[in-house]
């Protein structure tokens, strides 16, 4: 289905993203690439609309929403080796305490867990362990996930899964 549709998009589609599919694909992230080095990056189900879906309580705090998000990505990303595409969908939390004026809104969600996660790093690989830590996450763009993507599929170091 992808591959068909990259092809009568003549070559403008750059990355796929889709929702979590429990029946056909199984519920957690996932990483694939078409033949032609097109990711296809599937949402864990923990992290699309997480909040809807009872993943992160709908009235907690502020502080309570970022950590639920936070937790879920690095649950997603302990389950996978790097480098990893970890999508996040989400929504506005209308009933959660301490945002701007009507709840959580998801920029600000984005915004503090993005910056939770940054801080975190690991030791560069191939670098003795004094070395300048890399940050084991990077937030980035659709865009740039799809660009990244490619470069991915092509340094991977394990086998990848390719959809037609």
């Amino acid at each position: 289905m992808y591959a068909r549709f990259a092809r009568l998009a003549n070559g403008t589609v750059a990355g796929f993203s889709q929702q979590p599919s429990p029946v056909t694909l199984g519920p957690r992230a996932r990483n694939d690439w078409l033949p032609d080095g097109t990711p296809l990056f599937m949402c864990d189900e923990r992290l699309w609309y997480s909040i809807d879906k009872g993943y992160c309580r709908t009235n907690g705090s502020a502080a309570e929403t970022f950590a639920c998000y936070e937790s879920l990505i690095r649950a997603v990303a302990a389950e996978h080796p790097p480098p990893f595409f970890i999508l996040v969908y989400g929504e506005n939390c209308p009933r959660c305490a301490g945002g701007t004026g009507s709840g959580v809104l998801l920029a600000d969600i984005a915004a503090e867990v993005a910056l939770r996660l940054q801080e975190d790093s690991a030791p560069v690989a191939g670098h003795a362990p004094s070395a300048v830590p890399s940050p084991r996450f990077r937030v980035v763009g659709t865009q740039d996930a799809a660009a990244l993507g490619r470069q991915a599929r092509l340094a991977h170091h394990r086998p990848c899964g390719v959809i037609n």
